[in-house]
């Protein structure tokens, strides 16, 4: 799987576009997100480890999608279960290169004053989309 960041127009990060994805990255990327929908009680993980796994599908995972896992990869309280999981779907997300992806919103999902950096750091990291 080779993912690249796709870009707006002013160059801010947009998602992290798939390429490549085998049979094998799907089955990882799936156990992956059932490891994270167990780690979460209720219907709220199970709904973000489908909404991921739709996104693997499409080819690309937009910023609500990113903001969302990267909630879960700096969280804390009843979500420290899900932490683990969700940093394990963020390095298979940035290729398998190991970045956990900073949080980007807060507790009531608005952006973190730092969110353009943070979203620099992951178009750095990850690599820019040479079509956008």
């Amino acid at each position: 799987m080779t993912p690249v960041c796709n870009l707006d127009d002013a160059g801010l990060l947009t998602g992290i576009q798939l390429s490549n994805v085998s049979d094998q990255d799907k089955i990882k990327a799936e156990r992956l997100f059932d490891d994270f929908a167990n780690s979460r009680e209720g219907i709220a993980g199970s709904q973000i480890a489908r909404d991921l796994i739709h996104a693997i599908d499409d080819g690309s995972i937009n910023m609500g999608s990113l903001e969302t896992l990267s909630r879960h990869c700096q969280t804390g309280g009843a979500f420290t279960a899900c932490i683990d999981p969700a940093r394990a779907i963020s390095r298979w997300l940035t290729g398998g290169m190991g970045m956990v992806i900073p949080r980007l919103v807060d507790e009531n999902g608005q952006p973190v004053e730092d969110y353009q950096a943070i979203c620099q750091q992951i178009i750095n990291f990850v690599g820019r989309n040479s079509e956008a």
